[in-house]
């Protein structure tokens, strides 16, 4: 694995939690004529010093169809401890031959985290 390093790492159980909403929003079906759906990825950085962009893990990783209302609950991390990730995600949506959007950052509080609708457009061809 030239490149990459293999960290060990602990997730430790949340104290407080937020839940993220939202609405995903998707042009035309699917490849055989069925509504079509997209996958979120919420995604935090390993730790706050680095910097790196390559430092996501994927904490949470689900599939919604068009115009379905999502609500996720996801650890409210608090970032005056310095073992803990920082306090932001990156929640990056995408579906077959449609567009990805990246939503960062996604700063999650305690209680409801509303997003505005996010839409994935075709590919053009």
């Amino acid at each position: 694995m030239e490149g990459n390093t293999a960290v060990n790492f602990i997730l430790k159980p949340a104290t407080i939690t937020g839940i993220v909403s939202g609405k995903i929003l998707i042009s035309g079906t699917g490849p055989n004529g069925e509504p079509p759906w997209a996958t979120l990825s919420f995604r935090q950085q390993i730790g706050c010093d680095s910097g790196s962009s390559n430092d996501m893990i994927e904490l949470k990783s689900v599939n919604v169809e068009t115009g379905t209302v999502f609500d996720e609950l996801l650890p409210v991390i608090p970032t005056s401890d310095p073992d803990e990730p920082c306090g932001d995600y990156q929640l990056v949506v995408f579906s077959y031959e449609r567009g990805t959007e990246d939503v960062s950052p996604l700063i999650i509080d305690s209680g409801l985290n509303n997003l505005p609708d996010i839409t994935l457009l075709e590919n053009s061809k």
